[in-house]
């Protein structure tokens, strides 16, 4: 029962982070990309994402776990192909970070 607050309790803080939302605004934005053929959004830069964590202070499995996070927050709004493009996004970030 703890751990299922604990978790609760990590989700509404994550949530609230302004630094999650950069997280959520990338993947979503690259996903966008990727949907429109490079008509919209811009392309996912991992470097970029890399410096941006690494200057959260966060480790390499707090970030891959903020990438899944991103990912349900971006399901609530965005539309079946957005949110797709943005779970694979996603998913490549999660990889390259836990390689």
């Amino acid at each position: 029962m703890f751990g299922f607050l604990s978790s609760l309790s990590k989700t509404s803080r994550w949530n609230n982070d302004p630094n999650q939302k950069v997280i959520v605004s990338e993947i979503y934005w690259s996903a966008v990309y990727k949907c429109s053929n490079g008509e919209a959004g811009e392309p996912l830069d991992i470097k970029k994402m890399i410096k941006f964590t690494d200057s959260c202070g966060w480790r390499d499995k707090e970030a891959a776990d903020r990438f899944v996070h991103a990912v349900s927050m971006i399901k609530v709004f965005a539309d079946t192909d957005i949110y797709h493009e943005a779970k694979e996004e996603a998913l490549s970030l999660y990889q390259a970070y836990l390689a």
